[in-house]
């Protein structure tokens, strides 16, 4: 009768070793990394990123421009990184808002999460210094931006 107590606590601690293991090694969730919305950054902005960092991005599509008017800002400090325009890289057109979902922020491109990449739309076409900086334009609507 010992032989089946000890065998059943073997096996008992077998079983919770296990799932101290699963538990230990689970897939964590986006939401484990997400930093704490600062002020500069709007409801409405998503974030994007992984333990290493991120951004925060916030887009919508501008039927007149053909093209999606994005803002991404800097998750540690606020900061604006780019706004302007963006369009899709194998197309040169916007993005419907229903079709906006954000997998990362490269530095230059937003990757959508359908694997989609948009790209700055002053980018489109032309040959670029690599270190040169994702434009900031002015927002829509202000005096400087007429040119739009």
């Amino acid at each position: 009768m010992s032989g089946i107590v000890a065998g059943g606590r073997s096996r008992l601690m077998g079983c919770l070793l296990g799932a101290l293991v699963l538990a230990a090694c689970r897939q964590p969730k986006m939401e484990d990394f997400t930093p704490k919305r600062l002020p500069s950054i709007p409801v409405t902005a998503t974030w994007v990123g992984w333990v290493d960092g991120g951004a925060w991005i916030e887009c919508s599509f501008d039927a007149k421009q053909d093209a999606n008017w994005c803002t991404v800002w800097d998750d540690q400090v606020g900061n604006v990184v780019t706004r302007t325009y963006f369009v899709l890289q194998d197309s040169g057109k916007g993005v419907p808002a229903n079709e906006l979902g954000y997998a990362f922020f490269s530095g230059d491109f937003i990757e959508l999460a359908d694997g989609r990449v948009l790209e700055p739309k002053k980018f489109r076409g032309r040959e670029r210094d690599p270190w040169e900086s994702p434009p900031i334009d002015p927002p829509r609507g202000s005096p400087s931006a007429s040119s739009e």
